[in-house]
């Protein structure tokens, strides 16, 4: 069985968070599907975003995994 991980690093993107989660869940695949959303502690809404546009708003086949940072691990050195 093929699985495919889309990783997508955030940090200050609200502007640009909606458009590229619903470009990735609006793919037809027929495969299961893992996108891991890392946001580093952004300091505007876009955590707040992401949380809200994957509300239930995915497919069956695509498991949805967040790492959402309450502290930025950038700016030390990791």
């Amino acid at each position: 069985m093929v699985k495919l991980t889309i990783i997508c690093i955030s940090y200050n993107h609200a502007e640009y968070i909606e458009e590229c989660i619903n470009s990735i869940i609006e793919q037809q695949f027929d495969f299961d599907v893992e996108l891991l959303i890392h946001d580093d502690a952004s300091k505007d809404n876009t955590q707040d975003l992401i949380i809200n546009l994957l509300d239930g708003n995915h497919k069956e086949n695509l498991e949805v995994n967040l790492i959402l940072r309450s502290e930025n691990i950038y700016s030390q050195g990791r």
